[in-house]
């Protein structure tokens, strides 16, 4: 079974949430997932690079206890796959436990890009809060497609 965890900056309105614990709900059947929520950093124009590095260095933080092999940080800039190399992505990872990062609206320190490996979901931006759901409908479809059920045709 997989293992899964979404480490995200930002809570969730309660429309994303819906969706959220629906796929979560989804999911249960296949894949121990998890999630933490680090609190976003304020920012106006004028403190945006503070805010990234303040971000990042909440992130660096909780992830300093973990396996650097299996975290993952969502960029725009990372690998991208489709939907068939995301579920062989992720049937790699079966015995480990992934950790998957959504950084918060203004993204990551280059610094910590630098360190994890990066990968993608599109080379379009999503909105943080988006992420989360189009990231869990992916997995789910990832599945899918592992134990030849029919939702990806």
């Amino acid at each position: 079974m997989l293992n899964i965890e979404i480490v995200y900056l930002g809570s969730l309105n309660k429309n994303w949430q819906n969706l959220k614990e629906h796929y979560r709900k989804m999911l249960r059947p296949y894949v121990q997932i998890e999630f933490k929520e680090l609190k976003a950093q304020a920012f106006s124009s004028n403190n945006r690079k503070q805010a990234i590095l303040k971000e990042s260095e909440k992130i660096e933080n909780y992830l300093k206890k973990r396996n650097p092999s299996t975290i993952y940080l969502l960029s725009e800039l990372g690998e991208t796959f489709d939907s068939s190399s995301l579920a062989d992505f992720l049937n790699s990872h079966d015995s480990a436990k992934i950790i998957l990062v959504i950084g918060g609206a203004l993204g990551f320190s280059d610094k910590l890009k630098q360190k994890y490996d990066l990968i993608s979901l599109s080379a379009l931006t999503f909105p943080h809060q988006m992420t989360q759901v189009i990231l869990l409908e992916q997995i789910y479809r990832s599945i899918m497609i592992l134990k030849n059920k029919n939702y990806h045709y």
